[in-house]
């Protein structure tokens, strides 16, 4: 079947002459023109019109008499200035919260081990991956053992871990076919560093897929068809490079030096894919995850942090970070504190479920809940991320609502005496005032206060008592008196 257009193209002067013949009264097309040729139709008209219709469900749209254009725009201009302090309060939340997980992150690092590496935030060994496959299979429940749990789990080993081994174990190989030529002894511990690193962690890893393996071999079929969870492969490769010494006349030393760093990047390089896979299969201990059941969440191991192909170039996020952002580059490595502010905030919320409970604990402190609330640190982030997008994207914020895969947690329903939606098993959207005393939780909402009281009780307002209880009846909230003492 053909698709069509629902829509026509109109010329500014058709959409004046449309909006007339709907009972609009323009006072100044010359004006009206102007403005449509810079603010979009569909937000300035579409945007509002459902408040100023005779009746917004009639087929034919009609204005009554005294609607005036005006009023479209003093809406419009009211969204925009509403929407910006709105996304300035976004902000600080958002600063709010990057500074704790970064500050808390370092100093569970740094007091320990003032020594420890300062890119430490990119290794996923620092976290805890509340995925991770061991823990999938530890908390099945006898008897609920699902051919699609099955499917599942065999798809995430097959497509991930087995084939990352195979991609390290090439890579393994080609570089041991490499011999290095070394011209310093700090150049020779270097790279013995190195390759004792990866090492180790080849070790590491064999012994985190042996314990998750043993699991695995402990786990019953699917009743009646005998499908099993699949083995994770072994590492059986190692690095054994040989290193033959050259003298200083023989070659540029500069060019040896350089070669040795190359190296070293790829060794950095495999220990980091190395990581991902000892995360993906270990046991640990991070509870968070089950405080948020309908939480929808990408795999941990799939953060930003730990990627190694950026714009389809072999780099780290560290290299990548400091390709794009200017002032990164007068950092070797960029400190945590510092590289956070590239995260986007829904970022942050996944890396915040990698976080060691001790950590975790501190930053719900920090953000004012106490840790019995840690769950609604969570549902309140991804809430105000929510709202932060739509913002980001010029959207209108007074049209606000929660998309509806956002389940709304019940403490948090209760705590703030929030109007949602329910299918009978969960609840689900809430609109803007709802979500702005989600955000009121952790910063001052004192302008939206002081907005309101200069907007709407200006003697010049064109925006009725009539007009206004709609327009906040649709944001969630008719009592102006609440939009005016906006606290938590």
């Amino acid at each position: 079947m053909q698709k069509t257009f629902s829509k026509k193209f109109e010329t500014f002067e058709g959409q004046i002459n449309l909006l007339k013949n709907r009972g609009l009264t323009i006072s100044d097309e010359k004006k009206a023109v102007d403005i449509l040729s810079k603010k979009n139709y569909f937000d300035l008209i579409n945007g509002f019109e459902t408040l100023l219709l005779k009746d917004p469900k009639a087929t034919n749209k009609e204005y009554s008499s005294e609607t005036h254009f005006d009023q479209f725009i003093e809406l419009y201009n009211f969204d925009k200035m509403f929407s910006a302090i709105v996304f300035k309060a976004i902000d600080s939340f958002e600063n709010r919260l990057k500074t704790s997980v970064a500050y808390r992150f370092c100093e569970s690092v740094f007091d320990s081990n003032p020594n420890a590496n300062p890119a430490c935030y990119m290794d996923v060994l620092k976290y805890e991956n509340p995925f991770s496959i061991h823990n999938q299979l530890n908390t099945l429940q006898p008897g609920h053992i699902t051919q699609k749990f099955v499917n599942n789990i065999n798809t995430e080993i097959n497509n991930f871990i087995n084939k990352e081994v195979m991609k390290i174990e090439n890579k393994l190989t080609a570089v041991n076919r490499s011999p290095i030529q070394y011209i310093t002894t700090k150049a020779r511990k270097k790279l013995l560093k190195a390759m004792n690193n990866i090492n180790d962690s080849i070790s590491k890893t064999n012994n985190v897929i042996i314990a998750a393996n043993n699991v695995i071999s402990s786990t019953p079929s699917v009743r009646g068809s005998g499908d099993l969870v699949t083995n994770i492969s072994r590492f059986t490769t190692s690095l054994t490079l040989s290193l033959s010494k050259v003298s200083s006349g023989a070659v540029n030393p500069n060019t040896i030096e350089s070669s040795i760093a190359s190296f070293i990047k790829v060794f950095q390089e495999l220990e980091l894919r190395l990581n991902k896979i000892h995360s993906k299969v270990a046991i640990n201990n991070n509870t968070a995850i089950h405080t948020v059941p309908h939480f929808e969440l990408k795999n941990f191991v799939g953060h930003n942090l730990f990627k190694t192909n950026h714009n389809q170039k072999d780099m780290n996020y560290i290299d990548f970070s400091k390709a794009k952002y200017n002032y990164l580059q007068k950092f070797e490595v960029p400190p945590f504190w510092v590289i956070i502010k590239t995260l986007e905030l829904g970022s942050v919320l996944k890396l915040m479920y990698g976080l060691k409970t001790s950590i975790l604990d501190k930053v719900v402190q920090d953000m004012g809940l106490t840790l019995a609330e840690k769950h609604i640190l969570f549902n309140s982030t991804k809430i105000i991320t929510d709202l932060r997008n739509h913002c980001a994207h010029f959207g209108l914020v007074n049209r606000f609502r929660t998309n509806h895969h956002i389940k709304i947690n019940t403490d948090l329903i209760n705590k703030l005496n929030l109007k949602t939606k329910s299918n009978g098993n969960s609840h689900y959207e809430i609109r803007l005032y709802d979500t702005l005393q989600v955000l009121a939780q952790f910063t001052n909402l004192n302008e939206i206060n002081s907005l309101f009281k200069e907007v709407f009780m200006s003697p010049d307002c064109l925006i009725d008592a009539k007009l206004l209880m709609k327009l906040l009846d649709r944001m969630g909230n008719d009592n102006f008196l609440n939009w005016c003492s906006f606290k938590y």
